[in-house]
């Protein structure tokens, strides 16, 4: 018997592509997409000029659907985001350049449409650090904020923009939890607004892609 024998440079190249791709993964009737993303809004906290917070990081969700692509009613479809960031200079100290996690809190609902469109509606927290482990503020939402974007499909996030389609005008209220500034919590500080969440490539994947690229360049130059 004899096997078919692919080039061995042909070979990388196409696992490398692979890799620009999110990861994802079916599981039965679930599918699982884990991409990286970039949080952005607008808060203004304590009555001061709002400003804008930018965060990265992993974003999954976690599809139930049936064949048709659509989310099964009364299924476990999720989102579970965690964005790091530091805070901008416009804040001015002490705050400014101090580290925040923003984080999805609960996902009451994930829907989709033919696996072309995605919709979720979540409440969200955000962590501030006095410094590496030392949490200065805590600070949530309790109406949940949609998020919604058409996308290539539920495996491929490449390109989309999740937002209100009220945006800018999304506003919803932020409350304080536990912290050290002498705020009683539940105490509500201030607004969140015209909110963000795109996919962005990972820093590896950047490298990896721009490999890809000059590869096929260097091939197609030699032809």
């Amino acid at each position: 018997m004899h096997l078919i024998q692919f080039p061995l440079r042909l070979t990388i190249v196409a696992a490398l592509i692979a890799l620009c791709s999110s990861v994802s993964s079916l599981e039965g009737a679930s599918i699982t997409t884990t991409a990286q993303m970039e949080a952005k809004q607008q808060v203004s906290l304590f009555g001061a000029p709002a400003v804008t917070l930018v965060a990265r990081g992993p974003v999954k969700f976690t599809f139930d659907v049936d064949g048709s692509g659509n989310t099964i009613p009364g299924g476990t479809s999720t989102l579970d985001a965690m964005f790091s960031g530091t805070l901008p200079s416009e804040l001015g100290p002490p705050l400014a350049g101090l580290s925040f996690d923003l984080f999805s809190v609960d996902t009451s609902s994930l829907t989709t449409v033919d696996g072309n469109f995605v919709r979720a509606e979540l409440t969200f927290g955000l962590t501030i650090y006095a410094a590496p482990g030392i949490v200065a503020a805590n600070f949530y939402t309790l109406t949940p904020s949609i998020f919604q974007s058409s996308v290539i499909s539920l495996t491929d996030l490449t390109g989309a923009v999740f937002q209100d389609p009220n945006r800018p005008s999304d506003p919803t209220a932020i409350y304080i939890g536990q912290n050290g500034l002498g705020v009683s919590e539940g105490t509500l500080v201030g607004v969140s607004f015209d909110r963000t969440v795109s996919t962005v490539p990972e820093p590896s994947t950047l490298v990896i892609c721009s490999l890809v690229s000059v590869l096929g360049m260097t091939r197609w130059r030699r032809k």
